[in-house]
């Protein structure tokens, strides 16, 4: 069993506690985290003066603790005011380390990430994030649904923030470096529960997201039960502070079912979405935008794919995506051919219904925002290409909303069947002069298709990253007698 030293980095948990449902793993939690960390710090999320049975009951096993522990109230007095990213910053404020271990109260560290932060003080002391998977378990402690992809880990304190109220993710300054872990740092036992306990914190994200209805008519005692359907049995190994309890645990999931596929089998039938990511000599940027859309991931499996369009030869992005086996391909002729290398490259595979593109000068503070915009573009089969809004450029509303409106933007997501009828982009235009996006709208708003901008989407793009710091004045002007030629106007069509 590995144990706290105050040798090791100085690291603090942030750790948000709720009393809301009993919590099983935490105790192996909390003596996972003090493996790495010189302070236990949670957030009691219950409003002020509520009891929360699950920080009682640290007591029944608080001689096991051998890391500082604190407990900070959470200064709310009414559940209504909780939401996930103010009580994350809170615990962040109250973080005196250099360094913070995010890990929820259903995960556990495990043993082989805890020796991988041992060897790298060195690089922690220069200043530096961790990123690193983890194993997803479903229904049981016997099966995962897959390994997710990298989030956030551990980040300094005073270069972080968090962002968000439900699927909240934390933003770190660019010039950080990230290390990434070639392991998963903690296995997620929270769809290990019962499965009303499932609904029920669901439920209250939706709740939240202010959209009360979403589970409406699902049985609460099955919300899961479709995920046996992906789930493979787990051949790995438990962290070792928790081994001993999950070997007892019943399997419930019967492997010889007739309902359960294998998960190659599903994610061949399953529809997914396919984003491809332009970018021409700015690996930082890359790195950032690929980062975030990692990191800010939301909670649910995501079936999503990433590929990177390069526009040069830039060694320097080529070896970060080989290291962190990240497919890409060349284009260097124009930003249409680009973008068209992108398109293709999912069409190939009938299992991508929509497509969209991505710039290497964004980031992603809402989590969800591509599921808003298919779930709208699910609900107005007439909208084939959506985006969403900018908070660095659009306005909000009096309540401190974005507006849905006619427009075009990027990042977008466009129905793969737009491709299949009126076909890709227009190759002939030149360099990255622009119009290329108002021709191909052209041409779906003459298939009576709608071109959108969804309010309840958002993510931050610095518009023109790369463009701003060249000139292209030659192939603006030949673009713009290109698109006034096909078109009969130079007006956008949207």
């Amino acid at each position: 069993m590995h144990t706290n030293t105050k040798t090791r980095t100085r690291i603090a948990l942030n750790m948000l506690v709720s009393g809301q449902q009993p919590e099983p793993y935490l105790k192996y939690a909390l003596l996972s985290a003090q493996a790495i960390c010189d302070e236990l710090i949670l957030i009691n999320t219950e409003p002020e003066g509520k009891p929360n049975k699950n920080i009682e009951a640290i007591t029944e096993f608080e001689d096991e603790i051998t890391a500082d522990l604190t407990i900070l109230q959470l200064p709310i007095k009414d559940e209504s005011e909780f939401n996930f990213g103010d009580a994350r910053q809170f615990a962040l404020e109250h973080t005196p380390h250099e360094y913070v271990l995010r890990l929820d109260a259903d995960e556990v560290l495990h043993d082989q990430f805890i020796d991988f932060v041992a060897t790298i003080k060195k690089e922690l002391a220069g200043g530096a994030t961790i990123m690193a998977g983890f194993d997803h378990f479903m229904i049981d402690m016997h099966h995962v649904q897959q390994l997710d992809d990298a989030k956030l880990v551990i980040f300094p304190t005073k270069k972080s923030h968090w962002s968000g109220a439900t699927h909240e993710g934390v933003i770190v300054e660019e010039d950080v470096v990230r290390i990434h872990a070639d392991m998963p740092a903690f296995a997620h036992y929270g769809y290990c529960k019962p499965q009303k306990d499932v609904y029920q914190r669901w439920q209250r994200y939706v709740e939240m997201e202010g959209r009360p209805e979403w589970y409406k008519g699902q049985n609460p005692d099955t919300i899961v039960e479709d995920r046996k359907k992906v789930a493979v049995p787990f051949t790995g190994s438990h962290p070792s502070f928790i081994a001993e309890y999950a070997a007892v645990q019943p399997v419930l999931i019967n492997d010889d079912d007739t309902i359960r596929v294998a998960k190659e089998e599903k994610d061949s039938a399953q529809h997914r979405v396919g984003l491809f990511l332009t970018s021409t000599n700015n690996c930082i940027g890359m790195i950032a935008t690929i980062e975030s859309l990692w990191a800010n991931r939301g909670y649910d499996f995501e079936p999503l794919d990433l590929l990177v369009v390069l526009g040069a030869h830039d060694a320097n992005s080529m070896r970060w995506l080989e290291k962190h086996a990240v497919p890409y391909v060349v284009e260097t002729r124009s930003l249409a051919f680009a973008l068209n290398a992108g398109i293709e490259h999912f069409l190939q595979d009938g299992r991508y219904l929509w497509i969209g593109w991505l710039h290497d000068d964004m980031t992603f503070p809402q989590p969800n925002w591509i599921w808003q915009l298919i779930g709208y573009m699910n609900e107005n089969s007439d909208v084939k290409k959506v985006a969403p809004s900018n908070v660095y450029e659009d306005q909000r509303d009096a309540d401190g909303n974005f507006q849905t409106r006619a427009g075009n933007a990027c990042p977008w997501i466009v129905h793969r069947n737009v491709f299949e009828l009126i076909g890709l982009f227009n190759e002939n235009f030149r360099g990255i002069g622009g119009y290329e996006d108002w021709e191909l709208n052209h041409r779906i708003i003459k298939q009576g298709w709608r071109v959108m901008i969804v309010g309840a989407s958002f993510v931050d793009h610095q518009t023109m990253g790369y463009r701003k710091n060249i000139d292209t004045t030659a192939d603006q002007i030949f673009n713009a007698q290109l698109y006034q030629s096909i078109t009969g106007t130079d007006k956008p069509p949207v």
